[in-house]
């Protein structure tokens, strides 16, 4: 008697960072469940640790997505930024490694698990819309060729990084100012800001590193922030801690304390911020005061039980995270993704 094929469903993964990596990893594996496809519009995986000179749009006219810049190093050690049964080929005294270290092991890590072969490079998703059964129409652009799909899958899995939208404050004044404004996302090495005078805005882990590495160059570095942690922080001769910003004038910035200083930039390292425009208003997800809405253990579509989202909490061991929250999936999607 034959035996029965058994219906493997399909998985759309968007993205193939870190966490587009994992997933493409799990649900790909031997005797999977599943059959998928990742869908990546740059031609390399790794997502924010692939460098470009780029900054604005690329090529085919879309935003950039990495934030990487030339000096960029690990602000963790590479033993917890690594993936289980995979661990870093480089010397063992050697903890905080440059970014495109971190780019080669997400590719030995591709190449090891023979991952490539389920990845569609230069695609862009257009749009997710949800159909009925819990199942997925997806719009897809083949960016060399402009050729446009829809394709239907059983379950879709987000993977697009928390780093490529940033936000900008809105600052008092800041549109009289005369000099250079630019977001980090934007910023590649420090010789724009040679021999300036400039206020960096926030001082979480790129605000610190930044304003060091421009300090190398710059004629004086202002880092504006209110982190009470950091405020005993040694710094360069050149660079000074100061208070929140009141106002920014023509040709300078008045702080809270009362102080004035001139400057010739203002560099926002102000974070960033979620955003989904793929995903069409019926997939129920919205974002509210920068929290992705409603997901159950911030991975879930309680809508639209077979959409999953990878990677959203920040703050945390981000590489083991993913690998914690991919498996699970794989266990879920068996049950909710209907034959």
């Amino acid at each position: 008697m034959p035996v029965e094929k058994k219906y493997k469903k399909s998985v759309a993964i968007i993205g193939c960072g870190v966490a587009g990596l994992v997933a493409l990893r799990h649900f790909s594996a031997e005797g999977s469940q599943f059959k998928c496809v990742a869908y990546e519009q740059t031609d390399n995986v790794g997502g924010t640790w692939v460098y470009t000179d780029k900054i604005g749009t690329d090529k085919y006219g879309l935003p950039v997505h990495s934030s990487m810049y030339k000096s960029l190093k690990t602000n963790l050690p590479k033993e917890i930024m690594e993936l289980p049964g995979f661990p870093h080929k480089g010397p063992e005294d050697k903890s905080y490694v440059a970014a495109n270290e971190m780019l080669k092991y997400l590719e030995d890590f591709a190449d090891y698990f023979d991952l490539k072969k389920h990845v569609k490079f230069h695609h862009h998703v257009k749009n997710i819309s949800p159909l009925d059964g819990d199942r997925w129409l997806i719009t897809v652009v083949e960016l060399q060729t402009n050729i446009v799909e829809t394709l239907e899958f059983d379950g879709v899995i987000i993977c697009i990084g928390n780093y490529s939208n940033p936000v900008i404050p809105d600052v008092p004044g800041i549109e009289k100012f005369c000099g250079m404004k630019i977001h980090s996302h934007d910023y590649r090495d420090s010789s724009v800001f040679k021999d300036k005078s400039t206020v960096v805005i926030g001082c979480g882990p790129s605000g610190l590193d930044i304003s060091f590495d421009i300090s190398k160059v710059a004629r004086k570095v202002y880092l504006s922030h209110h982190n009470q942690r950091v405020k005993n922080m040694e710094c360069p001769s050149n660079m000074v801690q100061k208070v929140d910003i009141k106002e920014i004038v023509e040709n300078g910035v008045i702080f809270q304390d009362g102080s004035y200083e001139q400057i010739d930039s203002v560099l926002y390292c102000t974070g960033y911020q979620y955003k989904y425009p793929f995903l069409s208003s019926e997939c129920g997800i919205y974002v509210e005061n920068n929290h992705v809405k409603p997901l159950f253990k911030h991975t879930l579509n309680i809508e639209h039980p077979s959409m999953y989202f990878i990677g959203i909490p920040t703050n945390i061991a981000g590489f083991y995270m993913f690998d914690l929250q991919v498996p699970n999936l794989t266990i879920i999607s068996t049950n909710v993704i209907h034959f």
